[in-house]
């Protein structure tokens, strides 16, 4: 709660493109990860290294929309995405207006920062240590690559319509408000 938080950043994530990580994640189907999401409440153990319990996106995204907004930064996952250098610098500054400090802006190390985390060299790094919060799949026994698809996670090349329809319909209101989908 906001007595017991000094602050927040939410990022919001199209939920068209959240079934394939939570799929993979879960060592699920795409259909029964897309039901799963749009049920009230999805609880997965097995291959986690704890239980998760998942609620409806929409649930989710509306229930941190009532933070106290000096205390909250909303990010939406595609601008951070596409606009890296401007979202970080829009953390950094979340961050000095929370802890009343200054952060230089040092764009050398931003630079850095964004290098560092690029999807591709996460990759690689999980690939050559591992990555705790990586899933181990129930069937296989074999870890799920925790950083799998990346920029090829496009629900335009991987959902089929029912479950692009799905999705949109039970959302609708969210997806308008955040700009997924249009009226």
């Amino acid at each position: 709660d906001s007595e017991n938080t000094l602050g927040a950043i939410y990022v919001a994530r199209d939920p068209r493109n959240i079934v394939n990580s939570l799929s993979n994640h879960f060592s699920d189907n795409i259909s029964n990860a897309t039901d799963n999401l749009l049920g009230e409440m999805y609880q997965m153990e097995e291959g986690t290294k704890c239980r998760t319990h998942i609620g409806r996106w929409n649930f989710h995204y509306n229930s941190w929309k009532n933070f106290p907004k000096k205390k909250f930064l909303f990010i939406k996952y595609e601008d951070l995405v596409l606009n890296k250098k401007v979202i970080l610098e829009k953390i950094l500054n979340f961050l000095e207006t929370l802890t009343k400090s200054k952060f230089p802006i040092d764009n050398k190390k931003i630079q850095k920062v964004i290098s560092t985390t690029e999807f591709n060299h996460m990759k690689k790094m999980e690939n050559r240590k591992g990555f705790h919060e990586a899933s181990v799949n129930t069937t296989t026994g074999k870890v799920n690559n925790f950083f799998n698809l990346g920029p090829d996670n496009d629900w335009k090349k991987l959902l089929n319509n029912e479950l692009k329809e799905k999705k949109e319909k039970n959302y609708k209101k969210e997806m308008i408000e955040l700009g997924y989908i249009k009226n």
